[in-house]
């Protein structure tokens, strides 16, 4: 029967350390035995990278105005993404984005596949909130990635297919109000 933890490779038992063992160095080694290791410069750099980009991201969002107010009479919408330009013997990889209209701000942001890619990613909103705006069920494009690996362009770019419904009553009205207010102004 065992009676604690047990290094498995020489079967006897290991030490728990304690706060008591804190400014102690651990039998057979010295105090940095135990502490983690540091990432190298260039992992560190892209960590880093990777982590303000999130948070860049997340203060867009949190500024841009809500989808529901920006495209009124949207009930659905989705956006089916295709990553291309992996290089060769690396399939594209598909996926769909579908959006929460009451939540979702009026951004359309993809960031780069590439985990070496810098200051890269596909910025949609321009064409989709074009698109939205004109309420128009389907619209396709691509875009190129705008970043860098090394000193090289990224080449990845993304094709993608947004699908929109509306709701024809209010799509209706809102048309019927700009032919109103374009005749009313002549």
């Amino acid at each position: 029967m065992l009676n604690g933890p047990r290094d498995l490779a020489s079967g006897s038992r290991c030490r728990w350390h304690s706060s008591q063992d804190a400014g102690r160095a651990a039998p057979g080694g010295d105090d940095h035995d135990m502490m983690p290791r540091k990432r190298n410069t260039e992992e560190a750099r892209r960590y880093e990278a990777m982590i303000g980009k999130g948070v860049e991201r997340r203060r867009r969002e949190r500024e841009a105005p809500l989808l529901c107010a920006e495209a009124p009479g949207l009930v659905e919408l989705s956006i089916e993404l295709t990553e291309c330009g992996q290089g060769a013997g690396f399939p594209d990889v598909t996926f769909i984005r579908r959006f929460v209209l009451a939540t979702a701000p009026a951004l359309f942001l993809v960031a780069c596949g590439d985990p070496l890619c810098a200051g890269g990613g596909h910025d949609l909103s321009p064409p989709v909130m074009s698109a939205l705006g004109s309420q128009q069920r389907e619209l396709r494009g691509e875009t190129k990635c705008r970043g860098t690996v090394g000193e090289v362009t990224c080449t990845r770019c993304v094709r993608f297919v947004m699908t929109a419904a509306f709701d024809d009553a209010l799509r209706t009205r809102a048309m019927q109000g700009e032919s109103l207010g374009s005749s009313s102004s002549s």
